[in-house]
């Protein structure tokens, strides 16, 4: 039997463990969550297409994606994709579309940590990524970075949102978990610093 190694997992959660089920309630609420949040706009600021491609990495269950595909968000003539290796969230993601028959939104599985991403050179118009930070490794971030400009036409939208500072609690026992929670994705080579999670920062440099 192999022995499992949490430093070589891909996946912070075990994506596998009742079939997936479990984590892809946890993306739908999380995305809700998210995208209910008007510190969060559902797309950039001043972002608007009528034609072209927008991606979704580490989409989940498409909870944002399908909201692009609103006609208060994107127009019908853009084509949105969204990519993750969950398999069970992506199955769900297609589903949600055609029941509610979003025709310019699909999802794929793919693997962002295997490079290069499945588009073409300069062919979309919006690359976005949210709180992947516990899917990537630390020495990955140029990687993606490099891969996501690559895939973008010139002038396109690179957008990632990510935690920066650890959130100082008033309540002991909330803190002391956030604290152990920032240490185990360090450990784990996830994060930046052991302190806080940084990615912004890191991200600038």
């Amino acid at each position: 039997m192999q022995e499992d190694n949490i430093y070589k997992r891909r996946y912070v959660i075990d994506i596998d463990g009742n079939n997936g089920i479990a984590e892809r309630e946890r993306l739908k609420r999380q995305g809700k969550i998210l995208t209910s949040s008007k510190a969060l706009p559902v797309l950039p600021d001043g972002f608007s297409l009528q034609h072209g491609r927008v991606v979704d990495l580490a989409c989940g269950a498409g909870e944002l994606a399908l909201r692009w595909a609103d006609p208060d968000a994107l127009g019908p003539n853009v084509e949105i994709i969204g990519v993750d290796l969950n398999d069970i969230a992506i199955q769900y993601a297609n589903d949600q579309a055609k029941l509610y028959k979003k025709e310019n939104v699909e999802f794929r599985v793919m693997n962002i940590l295997e490079p290069p991403f499945e588009f073409e050179d300069e062919s979309c118009d919006l690359v976005h990524g949210r709180l992947i930070v516990g899917v990537l490794p630390m020495e990955y971030w140029p990687t993606l970075l490099a891969e996501a400009h690559r895939i973008l036409k010139p002038g396109g939208t690179l957008r990632l949102i990510e935690s920066s500072s650890l959130i100082i609690e008033n309540a002991p026992n909330q803190h002391r978990m956030s604290v152990a929670a920032n240490l185990a994705l360090w450990r784990v080579g996830k994060t930046f610093s052991q302190y806080e999670v940084g990615t912004a920062a890191a991200l600038n440099r």
